[in-house]
């Protein structure tokens, strides 16, 4: 997700903007954050707005076919169709915040580093952020205090073009199992130590 965060408690700032500021203020869990907050900063990304437009589109459509419909049948199904469609595309938004949300009040800051890559892309179409980013997928070795692990991800966030493998990453990771939550972007465009957040 991108946009300049604005580190100042009520302004708008980008997901990896929120990240870098809760992260910075809290290093250690439990850190409190709000839904409001990671929901706005969601809608502020390019995958956020663009989810919502379309949801926004969808559900716009469904009202103009319900309002000209006359009681047809077919306007009524395409109406239903639209706005379930609409509503789904929305439910995405929503969830995608209350993830983020979790990371990060719950997400223990720890070591990755890229084992081996599937793709590596410089800017490409793959997805909004990859646009500006680039896009890399493959395996890393996360650290975890129940045993190292390894974790298949995929990352068009800031720094992804200049991922190789044995890049390192910051993520979040669930204190009470092996599982990456979300990754720790950082401020120079490279992921804290050089290589990439994941």
């Amino acid at each position: 997700m991108t946009g300049r965060p604005k580190l100042n408690g009520e302004s708008t700032v980008s997901v990896e903007g929120l990240v870098r500021e809760v992260i910075g203020r809290s290093p250690a869990p439990p850190r409190g954050v709000g839904y409001p907050k990671v929901l706005r900063s969601v809608f502020a990304s390019s995958l956020g707005f663009a989810t919502v437009a379309s949801g926004s589109v969808l559900i716009l459509a469904a009202v103009g076919f319900l309002w000209s419909s006359k009681g047809a049948v077919v306007p009524l199904v395409l109406a239903a169709w639209f706005l379930i469609v609409g509503v789904l595309v929305w439910i995405i938004t929503f969830t995608y915040a209350g993830r983020v949300r979790h990371a990060l009040e719950k997400g223990m800051i720890s070591e990755a580093r890229v084992m081996s890559l599937e793709k590596a892309e410089g800017p490409s179409r793959r997805t909004l952020d990859a646009m500006s980013n680039g896009f890399i997928a493959g395996t890393r070795k996360v650290r975890h205090p129940l045993g190292d692990f390894n974790d298949r991800f995929r990352y068009d966030g800031r720094g992804a073009a200049s991922l190789d493998v044995g890049s390192p990453m910051r993520v979040l990771v669930d204190p009470g199992k092996q599982k990456v939550l979300l990754d720790v972007p950082t401020s120079n465009g490279k992921p804290r130590g050089a290589g990439r957040s994941g």
